[in-house]
């Protein structure tokens, strides 16, 4: 079947006609102000990060604020000054100042002689109830190596909570779980060829002298490693999802998913190394070749640390816009990214633009320690008390730290 040039053209045409070329009003500055703080209930030090924001081609993810004023004022006209820590960091004085529930805070930050501030931001506490519990569950996961991305599946344990409030509302919670992991092995040595350097007084011409069956493969004593990581989300927010009905007298709000966390054993497998030096009856042997056997290592202990805050339905939208956000993946239905302003302004010039969240949230904080078990698909949830180690990640050879868990 042939069709006529000009049926084509007019075609083509009409198809063009169809198509208007969309450009989008971006709003764009050479430097917008980015707040990121945090207040609580805890007696602790709170912390506030300024920084600037950059051109959409720079190289940089955002410019430090650094040389401003930061501080804090209440509802009954106290003031809070905070530290600056350098590289945009500032820090109140726990000794000084620790948010009390019912009253309202207020951000203030003096900066390249503009001054910025957030809404008046309620502290508000509702008593509520809650009751923790987890599942083992398969989840897909995609592994990339190098060019070639693969996909398998997972045992994952997936924390949830039941939330139930009597008598009031159910507010806005976000939690921040924060994993520690225990793990433990030990690495047989065995000497398996001692070659001696040529130029060694032992190197006859009677043969050498260590190379001998008591010398080859002889066991060496294990050594026990002992190492913990700390982990922390990675780009993840986890938000209520929803809001309970208020038609009912009990407010609730079942199977709140905290998390999903890998349940793996780390396995150690039998290596070679080559060592370059060994020393052997105060002789230094050159171009040892020692063989571990090493045996599977265990997750020995897991441990949850879950903080609880309740948040206004402001830092709650502000949020769920990020998580938004970030769960695009190209589709053409998918959020289109925007600029998410927060709480903050410039009250001395309100032409420049300031980006960010001054959250002001009662925090509750748990520890526990769970045991998944693969086989019936759930996960037992004890409490414990524990804190983040010092340092988050590490290793030692020997004795394990002194907060170790047995």
């Amino acid at each position: 079947m042939k069709y006529h040039p000009i049926l084509i053209l007019i075609l083509v045409l009409a198809i063009s006609a169809c198509r208007e070329l969309y450009v989008p009003d971006v709003i764009s500055q050479d430097q917008a102000l980015v707040v990121d703080g945090l207040v609580t209930n805890q007696n602790e030090s709170y912390s506030v990060y300024v920084s600037w924001s950059v051109p959409f081609d720079s190289y940089k993810m955002s410019i430090p604020g650094t040389d401003g004023k930061v501080w804090v004022t209440d509802d009954l006209g106290n003031y809070y000054l905070f530290t600056d820590k350098g590289e945009g960091n500032y820090t109140s004085d726990p000794n000084d100042f620790r948010g009390m529930p019912g009253s309202s805070y207020t951000l203030h930050i003096e900066i390249n002689r503009e001054l910025y501030e957030s809404g008046p931001q309620l502290l508000a506490v509702v008593p509520y109830e809650r009751t923790i519990y987890g599942l083992v569950d398969r989840e897909e996961v995609l592994e990339t190596v190098g060019s070639i991305t693969r996909r398998s599946f997972e045992n994952v344990a997936k924390i949830y909570l039941d939330l139930k409030s009597q008598g009031g509302s159910l507010p806005r919670f976000r939690f921040d779980p924060i994993q520690i992991i225990e793990s433990t092995y030990e690495v047989v040595d065995t000497l398996e060829e001692i070659i001696p350097p040529p130029d060694s007084k032992k190197n006859n011409s009677t043969g050498n002298p260590f190379n001998t069956s008591f010398l080859k493969d002889t066991p060496l004593p294990a050594t026990a490693h002992f190492c913990w990581r700390t982990l922390y989300p990675e780009d993840q927010i986890t938000t209520t999802s929803k809001v309970s009905s208020s038609e009912e007298s009990i407010y609730e709000i079942n199977q709140q998913l905290i998390g999903s966390f890998p349940v793996k054993r780390m396995i150690m497998a039998r290596d070679t190394v080559n060592i370059d030096t060994i020393w052997y009856n105060e002789e230094i042997l050159s171009f040892v070749t020692a063989v571990f056997d090493t045996t599977q290592s265990l997750v020995h202990h897991r441990f949850l640390i879950l903080n609880e805050h309740q948040i206004s339905e402001d830092a709650y939208q502000f949020y769920a816009g990020i998580k938004e956000q970030s769960s695009a993946d190209g589709k053409i239905f998918d959020p289109l990214p925007a600029q998410l302003k927060g709480n903050i302004k410039c009250v001395s010039n309100p032409d420049k633009l300031a980006f960010g969240l001054f959250e002001v949230s009662s925090q509750k904080s748990s520890s526990y320690q769970y045991f998944p078990h693969i086989g019936s698909a759930t996960v037992r949830i004890e409490p414990y008390e524990i804190s983040i180690p010092d340092p988050e990640v590490g290793n030692v050879t020997g004795r394990p730290p002194s907060w170790w868990v047995y």
